[in-house]
């Protein structure tokens, strides 16, 4: 074969293994729209139905009505490990399910319609605006997480598993209730009942206006001495009282977190107070351990189920 024949077998070689080539980019580019396509569809069902998932438990709870709760399991990640957001607007009776697309990235809002627009967030996850608009609240799923739905006073709220929580301690406990909001200077005789010295918190609902106040009482007797500190407050505050002299203590829910209570002239002296919220709330209480009574605290609970927690640890209190 002469040097010419040689030179066009390869070319013709060439030409052949690039037309091969072509062909298997283009199936490859096929097979991977198709199986991009598939894992859209994975996505798309997953997250339709969750959306679904957390509306029915929505309408359950608001069908039965007040004091039913349910507990909803958020799994970490849409199909294909997408992260995901859980939305709600004011005034509107519907559930998002916000992820993204597998093949674009794009996003995706998946919904389902819910019985009430009144929907809160009392979670540590929740935030309001969510950096689009300020009627909006979402929950930013990036692990799996639980939480109860539960409804008070006409509203709905998503709150935590527990409403006491403290080291080793997760428990419920039940708020006393009254036509009339709790004097921070004149303990009612369920506090006087916990001992002498006392040094107790419990939750009480004005069944007026339907409130909520997390309210301390602490007798401190023989020159003993309390402060605390307020972290993860969330919940609309209505006013804060103490038994200290005037001026009361001014309270900046952004100021998280802060002292609770101090006072120029006895930092550390504060024998009562209350926060009154207009409806659900969730404050941490933190403890300054070498500022606090010698008794521990006592979390009061109208169903006579009092839970003693160690006054040297933080403790998580939420209502509903």
């Amino acid at each position: 074969m002469d040097k010419s024949n040689k030179g066009q077998a390869s070319i013709e070689i060439l030409v052949g293994l690039g037309i091969v080539l072509m062909i298997l980019i283009i199936m490859g580019q096929l097979v991977y729209r198709s199986y991009a396509k598939s894992n859209d569809l994975k996505v798309y069902i997953f997250g339709a139905r969750l959306a679904n998932n957390v509306a029915d438990d929505i309408n359950v709870v608001n069908a039965v009505g007040e004091g039913y709760s349910t507990r909803i399991l958020l799994p970490p990640s849409l199909f294909g490990s997408r992260n995901y957001t859980v939305n709600f607007f004011k005034n509107e009776s519907f559930v998002f399910v916000e992820g993204s697309s597998f093949s674009t990235g794009d996003t995706l809002t998946y919904s389902s319609p819910i019985s009430t627009g009144r929907v809160h967030c009392l979670l540590k996850g929740c935030s309001s605006g969510c950096n689009r608009t300020s009627s909006q609240e979402c929950l930013p799923v990036n692990d799996g997480m639980s939480f109860r739905v539960v409804k008070y006073a006409g509203e709905t709220y998503l709150t935590e598993d527990y409403n006491v929580v403290s080291e080793g301690i997760s428990s419920f406990a039940v708020p006393f209730s009254g036509e009339t909001d709790q004097d921070p200077m004149n303990p009612p005789g369920y506090v006087r009942q916990a001992g002498d010295p006392w040094n107790v918190i419990y939750v009480f609902r004005n069944l007026g206006d339907d409130s909520l106040s997390l309210v301390f009482s602490m007798n401190l007797t023989n020159g003993e001495k309390a402060r605390m500190t307020l972290d993860e407050l969330r919940g609309n505050v209505v006013w804060v009282k103490s038994n200290d002299a005037p001026p009361q203590p001014e309270f900046n829910l952004d100021a998280q977190p802060q002292a609770m209570w101090t006072t120029e002239n006895q930092p550390e002296d504060v024998d009562g107070g209350a926060i009154k919220f207009s409806g659900g709330f969730h404050v941490c209480v933190i403890p300054t351990e070498s500022l606090m009574p010698t008794q521990d605290w006592i979390m009061l609970s109208a169903d006579g189920n009092n839970i003693v927690l160690d006054k040297s640890e933080r403790v998580c209190i939420t209502y509903p």
